[in-house]
């Protein structure tokens, strides 16, 4: 079958468009993504990142990383693993645009020691 993938609507809107993102993601993580709260916010580095917030019953909240949890590095520390976009776009969250890496192959490509078909990066930290 043939890769089939949606656009999502953000729960905010960019300031200079006055929309919301569009969001574009694989069809089948639908079901789990349609049950968040999904939201754009420049993350730590300065760059968009997409996310989602998790509430706790003591009514705090954590903002935790959408392309983190659809490629199964949900928990794992940022300072071991990150996330390469291939298409350079943070919003395309298919996972054929995705790659994991290690922090320290992300040091080597941004250092301009090696090359990578997945130019852009994302680094998403743990808050």
């Amino acid at each position: 079958m043939a890769d089939q993938s949606v656009s999502i609507l953000s729960s905010n809107i960019c300031k200079s468009t006055k929309q919301p993102y569009q969001i574009t993601i694989d069809i089948d993580d639908m079901p789990m993504v349609n049950k968040l709260n999904v939201f754009v916010t420049n993350n730590d580095y300065g760059k968009l990142s997409v996310v989602y917030k998790q509430v706790f019953s003591d009514g705090k909240f954590k903002r935790l990383s959408l392309s983190r949890l659809l490629m199964g590095i949900h928990g794992v520390s940022p300072s071991k693993k990150v996330i390469l976009f291939e298409n350079r776009n943070p919003l395309d969250l298919r996972r054929k645009n995705m790659k994991v890496i290690t922090q320290g192959a992300y040091r080597k490509i941004i250092m301009g020691t090696t090359s990578s078909d997945f130019g852009a990066i994302c680094l998403v930290p743990g808050k």
